[in-house]
């Protein structure tokens, strides 16, 4: 018999696991707007209501509709949570279903992630956190000692680290960082609550992580009865909530091997340090020098829009598109079609360029990635196309 733990219980009430064509692992983030609660700064989010596959999938098979004087009514579930004083709530995105500013500090954010399945595991996420940071890897054993914190209702891993932060994608490291985290991995559905931030900041937030990690919950809103609601009429009633773009990807997602891949390094270019998240680095150009690097992900990792969007938010560009990332240049990659992109980089990252290359399927997905400063990059455009093409599989 399947364990209903408080963490299957919250994944049941907040996603719709399956479509009825089948559908993915992958936990979705609710897709109503937001709203505020009365209390003491409680906040909450709107959850999907749940489908038939996903009550089946977790063993909840009672009926969502209440009948109550003679009229239908409908509980719909919701995430909510206490805010700590200080904290700024962010806009959630594809994988952050709850998203926070820590202390109001530009350089602090907290976040939490929901993903189907296991998510690799405990000790490899663990393991990929501590190498964003520039630790070393823990063994099971070690993990296994690590303290324990309430954790939406539950009692889940606590994570403390120190190190040089240099995030998911790797990148110029910042040294003096610290990251604070909770992890719950179970089969059928994983959570991970995760800040980061100056190791100072969050020395003296610690508490407020905390107390806002147990406070995690699940609502049930009032009932109420279809007749009650007067529908809007058409020049009143809102805008349709327009899909999330997804431009943040987990940290916990796992990266994919690239033993089985082979290309070559183009004239000039030199072998850069080792990074997180990288198959491999390049140094290109004079000191100091843009980097090329190779990421390989297992799975569509968020799509090809979601990934192309998230890179031009951090460059300042304005979202693409469907027709447009459509109409993007295809290139030959992996003995098939990659798609070629230019990001130029506005206000804060005006004189910045991406080019990137980016070949996705359903059984991994390949970024490569150029960045550094414009002229730079435009006098390598023909290299990093050679380069992006020479990807192949290994004979």
């Amino acid at each position: 018999m399947l364990r209903h733990t408080p963490l299957v219980l919250v994944l049941t009430m907040l996603t719709a696991c399956e479509s009825k064509q089948g559908g993915s692992d992958t936990i979705a983030p609710p897709t109503a707007g937001r709203s505020q609660t009365g209390g003491s700064g409680a906040s909450a989010a709107q959850a999907p209501q749940w489908d038939r596959s996903s009550m089946d999938r977790f063993g909840l098979n009672r009926p969502m509709r209440e009948e109550s004087a003679g009229a239908q009514s409908k509980s719909q579930q919701r995430l909510a949570w206490d805010l700590p004083s200080g904290w700024v709530e962010r806009p959630a995105t594809q994988m952050r279903l709850a998203n926070f500013q820590v202390a109001g500090d530009s350089e602090g954010e907290c976040y939490l992630t929901l993903l189907g399945g296991d998510g690799g595991g405990m000790v490899a996420n663990i393991n990929r956190w501590r190498s964003q940071l520039g630790l070393e890897p823990l063994d099971a054993a070690a993990v296994d000692q690590l303290p324990k914190a309430k954790f939406m209702s539950d009692m889940a891993v606590l994570i403390d680290f120190e190190g040089t932060y240099s995030g998911m994608g790797g990148g110029e490291g910042r040294p003096g960082w610290r990251m604070l985290g909770l992890l719950l991995v179970e089969p059928q559905g994983s959570a991970f609550f995760k800040a980061t931030g100056p190791t100072a900041l969050l020395a003296a937030e610690r508490e407020n992580f905390l107390k806002l990690a147990a406070s995690l919950r699940i609502e049930t809103a009032p009932a109420t009865a279809p007749d009650a609601v007067k529908a809007p009429d058409a020049a009143s009633a809102p805008a349709a909530a327009a899909p999330d773009k997804g431009k943040e990807m987990a940290g916990n997602i796992p990266t994919a091997s690239a033993d089985d891949l082979i290309w070559e390094m183009p004239a000039g270019w030199r072998e850069g340090p080792k990074k997180p998240m990288r198959a491999a680095n390049y140094l290109v150009g004079p000191d100091p020098a843009s980097e090329c690097y190779v990421t390989i992900l297992p799975g569509e990792s968020g799509g090809l829009r979601a990934n192309i969007n998230r890179w031009r938010d951090q460059l300042g560009a304005s979202d693409l598109t469907q027709e447009q990332v459509d109409a993007l240049t295809r290139i030959p990659m992996l003995g098939g079609t990659g798609r070629l992109l230019e990001i130029d980089g506005t206000g804060d990252m005006a004189g910045r360029k991406m080019i990137a290359a980016l070949s996705i399927s359903a059984g991994r997905s390949v970024f490569v990635r150029l960045t550094g400063p414009k002229e730079q990059l435009e006098s390598e455009r023909e290299n990093f196309r050679a380069f992006a093409a020479s990807i192949q599989e290994r004979k």
